[in-house]
């Protein structure tokens, strides 16, 4: 990954010419930095964003220039999945920054079908959060659909585990949140925001777990680390009957236990990305202020500042690093 001077993009017909007023580093961008996620090079990274509108295409009703927003992933809006509203599950999706230009740059060209309004009362690094708070809403309200009164173990305090923690709390229920022993400013920011926490290195967390549940087990695990010993544990942490869902990006092979599964009646899911529905659900509640986007925020870079933006993301020093080209 390198700096480069690149051509002003020109919107096409039905697209908008967006200013990138904040941008937010990913794991996903860490993955391509590693050579380990798929892209197609020359492209310019990173898709979580918000921005301002400063020109139109010609064929673009509904938008006008200054209107400030967010934009979901692409998606081509006619398969089988995107006609059903699934359109994480796109046939042919191209995503920012992986299969075309993305946002980690001053102007980006978006198709304005996947525009939505940022709220007047959300700041553009808030908005430069939707994205994967629509993912976190995906997982705990699309694809798990966490009740009042629920136990949720959360594995893993990066940003969408820590998310995933607010919506949890939001919904009514006790929330745990699992993570390492160098995570522990994390943790003690999912304390802060109502989770009790557990330090896997110095506890034994599936006893902690079932001690907090009078030995039954968690109605739902969210692994959001992307490491095998993250989906052991979630599996190991949920009641009979109980639910996994899988949102962290692995590299490596998982074993588990499929009688252990099968004995228990366990429901395995994943879940990725997200839809329409989610990315409306997910401006919703941030602009309802039932979950607060800011304490995510661990700082700004310019462009030039990438690496240290990407560096502090890496060794788990930021929890949402944001550039402001």
């Amino acid at each position: 990954m390198e700096i480069r001077d690149v051509e002003e993009p020109s919107p096409g017909a039905d697209d908008a010419l967006v200013r990138v007023e904040a941008a937010g580093v990913c794991g996903t961008d860490l993955h391509i930095e590693d050579g380990v996620w798929p892209v197609n090079p020359p492209v310019i990274a990173g898709h979580e964003f918000g921005g301002t509108i400063i020109q139109l295409g010609n064929n673009v009703k509904g938008w006008h220039i200054g209107d400030r927003v967010v934009s979901m992933p692409g998606f081509c809006g006619s398969c089988e999945h995107c006609l059903s509203g699934d359109y994480n599950l796109c046939d042919r999706r191209k995503p920012f920054g992986q299969a075309v230009d993305g946002v980690f740059a001053k102007l980006a060209a978006i198709p304005s079908r996947l525009l939505l309004k940022l709220p007047d009362n959300l700041t553009f690094e808030e908005g430069a959060l939707i994205e994967p708070f629509a993912n976190v809403v995906h997982a705990m309200l699309g694809v798990s659909h966490v009740k009042p009164g629920d136990t949720v173990v959360v594995v893993g305090p990066g940003p969408i585990g820590l998310l995933a923690a607010q919506v949890s709390k939001a919904c009514g229920a006790r929330t745990l949140v699992a993570g390492l022993s160098k995570d522990s400013a994390r943790l003690n920011l999912a304390k802060k925001l109502g989770a009790t926490t557990i330090d896997v290195e110095r506890q034994d967390p599936v006893q902690e777990i079932m001690s907090l549940t009078s030995g039954k087990g968690a109605d739902l695990a969210l692994e959001a680390c992307g490491t095998p010993p993250g989906v052991t544990l979630a599996v190991n942490a949920v009641r009979k009957r109980g639910q996994v869902t899988l949102m962290g990006v692995h590299s490596r092979e998982v074993q588990l236990d499929p009688n252990q599964i099968m004995r228990r009646e366990t429901i395995l899911k994943g879940s990725f990305a997200n839809t329409r529905w989610d990315w409306d659900r997910a401006l919703r509640i941030a602009s309802h202020g039932v979950v607060d986007l800011k304490p995510f925020i661990s700082g700004t870079f310019k462009l030039d500042e990438w690496q240290k933006a990407f560096d502090l993301s890496r060794e788990g020093r930021a929890i949402k690093a944001l550039i402001v080209p």
